[in-house]
């Protein structure tokens, strides 16, 4: 089982998969691409070091769309009790769900849409935006959802 590497550390097990028990599909392999490396492999310095996960360009991009479209605030509502500002908290949702990039911008497409359906919409969260929609676009194209105890992690 891998060690759960981010803000919050449960004291039970993780109810996500590891990279190598991902489908193949999830992941999107393709039989002529070279197989990806193991997690492992990593130096463990630059994986602890790196608030992100590896995700910093995706996260961000994320980020600014959200509170650009919804005039939402980085930081959570002072009621969630968390200080987590948007970017990192995607990289985090990014990281643990190990999902493949389409449902990110899948999730960005239904937050769009939302907002051209509701153009006074505004936001107060653009985190519970993003978990929300990261949700709806996860069960979508991969139709293997996580639980929702594993998503109330996700969503710290």
């Amino acid at each position: 089982m891998a060690t759960v590497h981010g803000p919050l550390a449960p004291s039970h097990p993780s109810p996500f998969r590891n990279a190598q028990s991902v489908p193949h599909s999830r992941m999107g392999y393709h039989p002529s691409a070279p197989p990806p490396k193991p997690q492992s492999t990593q130096p463990t310095s630059t994986r602890h070091s790196d608030p992100f996960y590896g995700h910093e360009q995706a996260s961000r991009l994320c980020a600014r769309f959200i509170t650009h479209l919804f005039a939402c605030p980085e930081y959570p509502p002072s009621s969630s009790n968390s200080q987590v500002k948007l970017p990192h908290f995607i990289a985090y949702a990014l990281h643990r769900t190990k999902l493949h990039s389409s449902v990110t911008f899948a999730a960005l497409v239904l937050l769009q849409r939302l907002k051209a359906r509701f153009p006074t919409a505004r936001g107060s969260s653009g985190h519970r935006l993003f978990v929300s929609a990261f949700m709806l676009a996860s069960k979508v194209i991969c139709d293997d959802t996580y639980s929702n105890k594993s998503w109330s992690i996700v969503a710290q």
